[in-house]
């Protein structure tokens, strides 16, 4: 079975806390204030998986862990859970990753990739150091030319928050690789929108609206046909500030998938490493909140350590 691909949220979809060349404890303690995030996605109108993420995403470096598992109905049939740990740096409007770790189970299946990157050379060229399933007659090879300056999905879209954040809009491509499938993601800005209020999230009102799409250009199943395998999925992510003095982040996003058709995630907490509940949402939610006869309430989420991954 396919795992959830989002095109690059395939994303933010991501073992964990690895420590590895790049950024250290001393390091990090230096970056911006770290957010602990969760995502509840939504697929046929069930529950069908949840994403928790720390994210410390500083104007020039980033660093971020993720748990994704499916959840519900969904687990009993098809299960499985991914631990993901990305962190790099930007400059000069790139983005630069220094490790990528994933590791999780899907159908009974141990799934583990370990990619680093060569720093300073006149090209990005990423490492594969662990790849598990190994790559097989399944799948064509990827050649090196579409390995050499791509990055991982995670930092993919990272960048793509960060230039939103610098004021530079959505807008652009970015070829990435994951060890076993080479793609390209495009997005663009799409001006503002109104984030409808939601029982699935406490967060609502005027955000930016980015579309983007994503396509394999190397890595293909032999077994695709020509039609799959060049096939674009589309999606539309909506991002604002969650509260004040907080970056611009997805509040919604909307996609399509190989395996369950189109999904939806909400983003339903936001909190501040160290913080007892999230703080309040910001006027935009509260305003929708009032206009639609609802109260902008987040739901306290549960501990820390009941949501994100030990590190190893």
């Amino acid at each position: 079975m396919r795992r959830l691909c989002l095109l690059g949220l395939g994303a933010f979809l991501v073992p964990l806390c690895l420590p590895g060349p790049g950024l250290g404890a001393e390091a990090a303690a230096g970056m911006a204030p770290q957010l602990d995030l969760t995502y509840a996605i939504y697929a046929a109108g069930l529950h069908t998986a949840d994403l928790t993420a720390r994210l410390t995403l500083a104007p020039d470096q980033y660093r971020v862990r993720m748990h994704f598992a499916t959840t519900g109905l969904y687990a009993i049939f098809a299960g499985g859970h991914t631990d993901t740990e990305v962190e790099g740096r930007f400059a000069k409007g790139q983005v630069q990753p220094l490790r990528f770790e994933s590791v999780g189970h899907w159908s009974s299946m141990l799934r583990e990739t370990v990619l680093d990157y060569t720093e300073g050379a006149a090209h990005l060229h990423p490492h594969v150091r662990v790849l598990a399933p190994p790559e097989t007659d399944l799948r064509l090879p990827v050649p090196e030319s579409l390995r050499v300056d791509r990055v991982d999905s995670v930092s993919a879209i990272l960048l793509l928050l960060h230039r939103v954040n610098e004021g530079e809009g959505c807008a652009g491509d970015i070829g990435t690789f994951d060890g076993h499938i080479s793609a390209v993601i495009s997005a663009r800005d799409a001006g503002k929108d109104v984030v409808p209020v939601s029982g699935r999230s406490p967060y609502a009102g005027t955000a930016q609206r980015c579309d983007f799409e994503g396509h394999a250009v190397g890595g293909f199943l032999r077994a695709d046909d020509a039609e799959e395998a060049n096939r674009h999925r589309h999606g539309t992510a909506w991002l604002a500030v969650p509260f004040p003095g907080a970056p611009i982040l997805p509040i919604r996003l909307s996609f399509e998938t190989a395996w369950i058709g189109s999904a939806s995630m909400y983003l339903t907490t936001v909190t501040p490493l160290g913080a007892d509940r999230p703080p309040p949402a910001d006027e935009a939610t509260r305003e929708a909140r009032a206009l639609s006869g609802g109260e902008a309430r987040a739901p306290t989420p549960p501990p820390v350590s009941a949501r994100l991954p030990v590190a190893r």
